[in-house]
């Protein structure tokens, strides 16, 4: 509505309120107090449409609701796909498991416990909403087939009307999060990018004096490696919500990549700028300083939004039309008593300088098209491949496998007790252990989150018994049943929406509405609610036990093992007969690391050994990387044998870390260096030149004073 539309008192009256409005939109509190009102509107939407479709269990539908409902729409949408499939896949093999081995528990329960270990390994391989969808398919089975064990032929009616059921309970949560107060993850998406942009300008002008006064950069590599990781996410959780960025998805990954790009040449060049601090010619540290400064000194007034990547773009144009002549001014400046090393080292510098400048002009040029609402790339363009673009990730197959034990080992100790027991709450008991023992599976510290559903459990006993036996009975109709059901349904969403008490909210939802009497017809029975209630706690206890026993992600075992597979990726990079692509290794090695970096810091002084082997990887890595690129492009009777030599040094390093093997690489690569000297002429300048200075940017690495190649320090902790 308009206040232009109405009488002037009334105008004045509705711009107040309006203003009033946006300043709570405004207030910390806005976010959570509206995903309560929507998490509890929606379930009460679901809990009138079942109830007007005579659906067994209305509970089920609300319960649903509040599995998905998320505080952004796009978030909503994304988990409610991957319920839908993950769901429809558990059902389909409930009936397969039901009809061909119910009669023999033995095949049965063997092979239910694979479909688990599947699907809980599926959860570790894949990402996001996906991981989430793989989690559903293992422990629907627990819904759907063990309440038709004894009666085989209602597996198929179970399956469709849970189906039903959970579709309602999305369909709600979908509606209700897109048109009530909706949070867009588009402007999201958005945000992150412009404010990453405004960052990376902002480091870009503050690191020469902080190169002088010795700042290690570290913590911002780790950020930045986070918003790569995240950006990935966001966007793809926002596919399914905005056309606009559906249409721009190669675009974003497109600028993803070359971030990550950008920030490893940055990472790359600052740290040859430190070496040269440490032990180069004070004279070629000054001249690659003086240049670097010039370079920062288009980001001293830092960009105050993303739309000024279109205006830098000709600021940068200027300066690579110039650099070659400063350049070749700072050269000749040089003292003429420099070594072969010290000129190698000023040269490698204004390469990598040169580089810097191209590939932030490219990730500043895809950032620009993103502002002006360009679509994605056409096909078959630059860099349109969608496998091109793809950002990588890596799992342990470890992980996953001890991952998929530990569930298994959950359904049977609790199946196992069950059938030993004949408890009529035992198959509650496995189906509350095996969803707790799974879907909290990837989380950095699951025990603690189910400690906390526990508490959560247990504040349902007390409202349970209230709601279930006191006030439900109450109700004489929908609308009466509705109100009666808000003070719980709005505590626990509260709960859930406050990050220190979210796993209490979880368990305190969860529980109460698996419990409620909210059936098609109403039944309460005290002795039935406390048997199935401690079941949950049961199952908890087990699933805690497990979670305790085998935690793939403490200890330093796992950063170790996390470590191995970043040096594999460097021994590929050196061996392979086709390389990795360089966008595989820049997004693998950001993503397993990822995986143990909690909100922008490290935890321990492993923690840092892990990301200081990341660092060494990802600049290291890229170095070889071109080298292999020019080999690949010249003749191979015109490659000396030493480059291979070297090569195989350095996998050999990256293999097994030793100081002596670093020494034995260092030297194999200075080889390499004089013997491309009096390489074969075929060798073009342009090649020779790439290839030592790829070369030398290797070799002041491996020298560093002190480094993780020396072996087994960080790992033997």
């Amino acid at each position: 509505m308009s206040a232009a539309v109405l009488p002037a008192p009334l105008a004045g009256a509705w711009r107040r309120v309006a203003a009033r409005f946006r300043l709570w939109q405004r207030a910390p509190g806005w976010t959570s107090a509206v995903h309560v009102f929507k998490v509890v509107l929606a379930a009460e939407l679901a809990l009138v449409i079942s109830l007007a479709g005579n659906l067994e269990s209305p509970r089920t539908a609300m319960f649903c609701v509040y599995l998905v409902m998320q505080v952004r729409t796009g978030l909503v949408f994304q988990k409610s796909y991957y319920r839908l499939l993950g769901t429809l896949a558990g059902a389909a093999a409930s009936v397969i498991l039901i009809g061909g081995f119910a009669q023999t528990p033995e095949l049965f329960w063997l092979y239910f416990g694979l479909w688990m270990a599947a699907a809980t390994a599926g959860s570790f391989v894949y990402r996001n909403f996906q991981s989430y969808g793989f989690v559903l398919a293992g422990y629907t089975v627990c819904f759907v087939a063990l309440p038709a064990i004894d009666n085989p032929a209602a597996v198929f009616d179970i399956a469709t009307t849970r189906m039903l059921e959970m579709l309602v309970g999305v369909l709600c949560a979908a509606l209700v999060s897109d048109t009530v107060f909706p949070l867009r993850m588009a402007g999201l998406v958005r945000g992150a990018v412009s404010r990453r942009f405004t960052d990376f300008c902002a480091v870009l002008a503050e690191s020469p004096a902080k190169l002088r006064a010795g700042d290690t950069g570290k913590a911002t590599m780790l950020r930045f490696a986070g918003d790569a990781v995240g950006l990935e996410a966001a966007s793809a959780n926002a596919a399914l919500e905005s056309s606009d960025l559906r249409r721009q998805r190669l675009r974003l990954q497109l600028l993803n990549h070359e971030f990550m790009g950008v920030t490893s040449i940055l990472h790359a060049y600052h740290q040859m700028l430190r070496r040269l601090q440490a032990t180069g010619h004070p004279a070629v540290t000054e001249a690659l300083m003086g240049l670097y400064g010039g370079f920062s000194a288009l980001f001293a007034v830092a960009p105050q939004s993303a739309p000024a990547a279109g205006r830098l773009l000709p600021a940068l144009g200027r300066w690579r039309d110039d650099y070659g002549r400063r350049a070749a001014d700072c050269r000749a400046r040089l003292p003429a008593t420099l070594d072969a090393a010290q000129r190698l080292d000023f040269e490698t510098g204004i390469e990598l300088l040169q580089r810097l400048a191209e590939e932030f002009a490219a990730y500043c040029a895809t950032q620009a098209a993103l502002d002006e609402g360009a679509d994605d790339l056409a096909r078959g363009g630059r860099l349109a491949d969608e496998e091109t673009l793809r950002f990588s990730t890596r799992t342990d197959p470890l992980l996953a496998g001890l991952g998929a034990l530990r569930g298994v080992l959950v359904m049977v100790v609790t199946a196992g007790f069950w059938t030993a027991t004949a408890w009529p709450s035992g198959t509650g008991a496995i189906t509350n252990g095996v969803a707790s023992g799974t879907v909290f599976a990837t989380l950095p510290a699951p025990a603690r989150v189910l400690r906390q559903a526990m508490l959560g459990s247990l504040l349902a006993l007390p409202i349970g018994l209230l709601w279930n036996f006191q006030l439900i009975p109450l109700a004489d109709d929908w609308v009466g049943l509705g109100l009666i059901l808000i003070p719980p349904l709005a505590l626990a969403a509260w709960l859930a929406s406050t990050p220190r008490w979210a796993g209490v909210g979880a368990g305190l939802y969860i529980s109460f509405m698996l419990h409620s009497s909210l059936e098609r017809s109403f039944s309460a029975d005290l002795p039935t609610f406390v048997d199935a209630c401690l079941a949950d706690f049961v199952g908890l206890v087990v699933a805690i036990t497990f979670y305790q026993l085998l935690d793939p992600n403490a200890g330093p075992w796992s950063r170790r093992r996390i470590v191995g597979a970043l040096r594999r990726q460097m021994v590929a990079a050196c061996l392979d007969p086709v390389p990795p692509r360089r966008e595989v290794l820049e997004s693998a090695s950001r993503d397993l690391v990822q995986r143990i970096a909690t909100q922008g810091k490290l935890a321990d002084e492993i923690d840092h050994w892990v990301f200081d082997w990341q660092l060494t990887v990802l600049e290291t890595g890229r170095a070889v990387l071109d080298l292999r690129a020019v080999m690949a492009g010249s003749p191979a009777e015109a490659l000396p044998l030493s480059l291979s030599l070297a090569l195989q040094r350095l996998g050999e390093l990256f293999e097994a870390p030793a100081r002596a093997r670093r020494r034995v690489a260092a030297e194999a690569v200075e080889s390499a260096i004089v013997a491309l000297d009096g390489a074969d002429a075929a060798l073009t300048a342009a090649a020779r030149r790439a290839l030592v200075l790829d070369l030398h940017f290797i070799r002041s690495a491996l020298l560093d004073a002190v480094s993780v190649l020396d072996g087994p320090a960080g790992g033997g902790r």
